[in-house]
């Protein structure tokens, strides 16, 4: 496999590696993708709408298990986090979204890495090219509602009428939760003096 993707490599500058996605948009498919229920339906291979966040998600089947890629802005994001998945998995033969040598740059740094690490770095990737929605930490906006969404450690703290509320409802679910002797190590969002 490694052979057929190290020959997507040695493209020249200004050839389609160094597209933008605003040209990405604009290339024909390779296959037409399935379509999902109505609602979550995407035009590209291997992305469906997350309703709860309004963001595309990448996956892919592997041994009958459906593996997250990550969530992205855009559908053409998404696609393209699934091609380079589908392009590490089944190398030349994989059906893509988008033409393979858009991927030659990307896919001859992740030949070195296992799939686990290649799937770790898609998720890294979809995490630093979303528009964070919020400044502090354990807080998001959902964007069906306007309203501000604070969660901690995989545990629902609510919904706020805004930002600063949320954020200090985390901090607040952040000290009740740490014990007393390392609550040097906690990490709030504002002073933790403000919360004495």
């Amino acid at each position: 496999m490694r052979n057929e993707l190290e020959a997507l490599g040695g493209a020249e500058e200004g050839d389609a590696t160094a597209l933008s996605l605003s040209a990405l948009r604009m290339m024909p498919r390779r296959q037409e993708a399935q379509t999902t229920p109505a609602g979550r339906s995407s035009k590209f291979r291997g992305v469906t709408l997350f309703r709860p966040t309004g963001k595309w998600r990448s996956q892919i089947s592997l041994q009958g298990k459906t593996i997250s890629l990550g969530e992205y802005v855009t559908q053409e994001e998404a696609a393209a986090a699934f091609d380079k998945a589908v392009l590490y998995k089944d190398g030349c033969k994989a059906k893509l979204n988008f033409p393979s040598e858009y991927y030659a740059e990307d896919m001859s740094s992740l030949t070195a890495l296992s799939w686990a690490e290649v799937v770790a770095a898609l998720r890294l990737g979809a995490r630093s090219s979303q528009s964070h929605t919020s400044a502090f930490r354990g807080v998001s906006l959902l964007r069906q509602t306007g309203r501000w969404h604070a969660q901690r450690a995989q545990v629902h703290l609510g919904f706020f009428s805004t930002e600063v509320k949320a954020a200090h409802a985390y901090d607040l679910a952040t000290l009740a939760l740490s014990a007393p002797d390392r609550t040097a190590a906690v990490f709030t969002n504002f002073p933790r003096s403000s919360y004495r």
